[in-house]
């Protein structure tokens, strides 16, 4: 069951400080006592370098009805890496496995409803996806401009991926 997961726990410097459930994290974010933890983000590019927008379900906790251009989700305190949380969230959510995510960096992104760090990855991908119907309503491909466009506009976009999205254009992956 999600809600029972056990999510990592950090402090300010990044450093494991213990673990809770997501049901915990809920919680606490709805009493504006955000628990800090990790999360991943991957930019996924096809061979044309756009990337794979999804939006989110109504559902989510966070950022419901959203579009983010970086999935990914929070890193389980099961031992699991950052690597290994990039590598099954986009499993999970996009149905993308078997190829290369390339990790790029690490961000602090903090607000009223979450205080996470951020690890980004890159990965490639040209083929299919098959969405995780609990979390990702739909998925389009974008280019950077496409998605600065609709972002000018008023679109709403996950914040936290925001915060990272400078970084990840002077990268140059796409």
């Amino acid at each position: 069951m999600p809600h029972l997961e056990q999510v990592l726990l950090v402090d300010q410097s990044n450093r494991p400080v213990g673990a809770t459930t997501r049901g915990d994290m809920v919680t606490h974010r709805q009493r504006a006592r955000n628990l800090t933890h990790r999360a991943t983000f991957i930019f996924v590019a096809n061979e044309e370098n756009r990337l794979f927008v999804q939006q989110r379900t109504t559902t989510k906790d966070i950022y419901p009805g959203f579009h983010d251009f970086a999935p990914g989700g929070v890193v389980l305190a099961a031992d699991e890496t950052d690597q290994k949380s990039a590598e099954r969230e986009l499993a999970e959510e996009m149905g993308i496995a078997g190829v290369p995510v390339e990790p790029l960096f690490n961000f602090y992104y903090e607000s009223e409803r979450t205080k996470v760090w951020g690890a980004a990855f890159f990965a490639r991908w040209s083929g299919p996806v098959r969405l995780q119907p609990e979390e990702v309503q739909s998925v389009r491909l974008l280019s950077l401009s496409e998605i600065q466009a609709e972002v000018q506009a008023g679109a709403n976009y996950c914040p936290d991926s925001l915060a990272a999205l400078s970084q990840f254009i002077s990268l140059g992956k796409v």
